[in-house]
């Protein structure tokens, strides 16, 4: 039976799994979810997923969720082409990018998601030079300096862009 893989257009964490799964040439039955519908909330799903989150696999009947915890998952049950260093230096490392991304960039993004696609109101609209110093993120002003910074996100973990800072 091949592994069923429930994704959800748009997420980040889907595609870590996505990545994986074409990376180890694991076959895969590719399950795709509408937020805009609820899928991701339909009693069906919540039976395999009670977050209902995606991504989700199941893999010979055994449901599992959280895009880190799956990748390492299929890189223990399927080892060809491992997703992982053979060093311990290596894995630790990869584990610490890893979590830096999760815990540091991904609120940071998610944040300027919504600064600039689910404002309601004719200020609140997208982040444009014009109304950029209108607009907070984590509670601080969003400055036109900051506009700069965020396309080095990879730079967020070690010393955030000065939007971000309050400074």
């Amino acid at each position: 039976m091949a592994l069923t893989f429930y994704y959800g257009s748009g997420s980040p964490f889907a595609w870590k799994v996505w990545l994986a799964l074409e990376h180890k040439a694991i076959p895969y039955d590719l399950k795709v979810l509408s937020f805009d519908k609820g899928e991701t909330r339909a009693p069906a799903f919540r039976a395999i997923n009670p977050r209902g989150k995606v991504p989700t696999i199941v893999d010979e009947g055994y449901a599992l969720w959280e895009s880190t915890v799956i990748l390492e998952y299929l890189d223990e049950v399927y080892p060809e082409r491992p997703l992982l260093p053979k060093d311990l230096q290596g894995r630790a490392t990869v584990r610490r990018i890893a979590a830096e991304a999760e815990n540091f960039l991904g609120p940071l993004i998610g944040n300027l998601v919504g600064a600039t696609l689910f404002r309601k109101g004719p200020e609140d609209g997208v982040v444009t030079l014009s109304n950029c110093s209108r607009v907070k993120i984590a509670g601080k002003k969003f400055s036109c300096r900051g506009c700069h910074g965020l396309p080095y996100a990879h730079r967020f973990a070690a010393k955030p862009p000065q939007c971000l800072s309050g400074n």
